[in-house]
């Protein structure tokens, strides 16, 4: 197995995008900022600071070093305040998920660190200014790449993702646990060796339990299945517990989020896609801690719409993706229901057919913030909007 190899070099550069606009403070309310450069470019996470600030995360690439992750400080008007960080190796490496650390962020992906490697874990720790403290990268003899981490309360870190080091081939969920200096800890593997199973999110139950959302790719005689899932687990007895809560006839129809309604129940986002009608929706499940659902509900109005996260803010619930007619582009959709997913209230920003929604967080002046990618021709920029507080730009 490979662990903990600290090569992975941070630096910044300067980063030229294609800003849109200088924007002032009577225009701070709402703007629209692209950033990048001229290949494929997209944001991933975005985080208010406590400046009145903001940050991205997302991923970058170029001719010479190809995909990597990057890190942007804006000001309150979206105007960059320092020259971008980037990490990783001089070969692709991804950024999927980001959160808020006591010391700064932590960053969750994959890197190659050589021509032709497997994929490998990659944790970066970086401080509130984006400089690199560590890098740590970990997996097995397969590929491995961590889709989601969260930071527990004793500074451990929990990951999930998948590896393909099983002897069949197949995808298995993985489950890796970090000390607070991103030193590997365990790391575990669950899923049946005739299926692929992905962990795509993952929630604290205690200090020792955890659910993952995600999906179990199954091919039978009669068809190829996708089922959606929450798994506990458990790690102090390594414990790896699967509870379906239903199943579709389409294989790519993931369970993309989990995440707690506040109280004591788990609010499961799921992209239900359709290839024989050429469609895909939303759908939302709320679910106890015992697996059963209280309710699931079917959300979209175009013929294509996705979720890439889900959020509860102020008693609500939050879902940001993207919406068309059109497969993967169109316009960013923010999706706001009541706690029970009733009343939802539709918000697109975009032109229809080029934008994609990532990531979302909320600002104290009661808007949102968002981050994605807006496409033209082969290329695509970080998008990144603020909307006011009437869901507007």
């Amino acid at each position: 197995m490979k662990f903990l190899i600290p090569i992975l070099i941070g630096f910044s550069f300067l980063f030229t995008g294609c800003k849109k606009d200088s924007i002032s403070s009577k225009q701070s309310d709402s703007f629209e900022k692209f950033y990048g450069g001229k290949m494929n470019d997209m944001g991933m996470q975005v985080i208010a600071t406590d400046d009145g600030g903001f940050v991205i995360m997302g991923n970058i690439e170029t001719a010479s070093r190809g995909k990597d992750i990057c890190f942007i400080r804006t000001d309150a008007f979206g105007n960059s305040v320092a020259p971008v960080k980037l990490y990783g190796s001089s070969f692709d490496d991804y950024g999927y998920a980001m959160r808020k650390t006591n010391y700064g962020y932590v960053i969750a992906g994959s890197s190659e660190l050589y021509s032709g490697a497997k994929k490998d874990i990659l944790l970066v720790q970086v401080d509130n200014q984006g400089n690199e403290l560590k890098s740590s990268v970990f997996g097995t003899a397969g590929n491995d790449e961590a889709y989601d981490i969260q930071v527990l309360e004793n500074g451990n870190y929990i990951l999930t993702g998948y590896s393909d080091s099983t002897k069949s081939g197949k995808k298995a969920m993985i489950l890796a646990v970090a000390n607070a200096d991103g030193n590997l800890l365990s790391l575990n593997m669950a899923g049946n060796p005739k299926d692929d199973e992905v962990g795509n999110s993952i929630i604290e139950y205690d200090s020792a339990n955890f659910y993952t959302a995600g999906y179990t790719k199954s091919k039978t005689a009669a068809a190829k299945s996708s089922y959606y899932y929450i798994r506990w687990i458990s790690v102090g007895s390594g414990l790896f517990k699967m509870i379906p809560f239903f199943d579709h006839a389409d294989e790519n129809s993931p369970a993309v989020s989990i995440i707690s309604d506040g109280d004591s129940d788990l609010i499961v986002s799921c992209n239900v896609q359709n290839s024989q009608e050429n469609s895909s929706g939303i759908k939302l499940l709320k679910i106890d801690k015992g697996g059963n659902i209280l309710w699931q509900k079917s959300f979209g109005e175009h013929t294509y719409d996705f979720v890439s996260s889900t959020y509860i803010h102020n008693g609500k619930i939050y879902v940001i993706g993207t919406s068309g007619n059109a497969d993967q582009f169109g316009n960013i959709l923010l999706l706001e229901l009541g706690s029970e997913g009733e009343n939802p209230q539709y918000y697109y920003t975009g032109d229809g057919n080029s934008y994609m929604g990532k990531g979302l967080d909320f600002t104290k002046d009661n808007g949102f913030i968002i981050t994605g990618s807006n496409k033209t021709n082969e290329t695509s920029v970080i998008t990144f909007i603020k909307l006011n507080s009437a869901h507007t730009l």
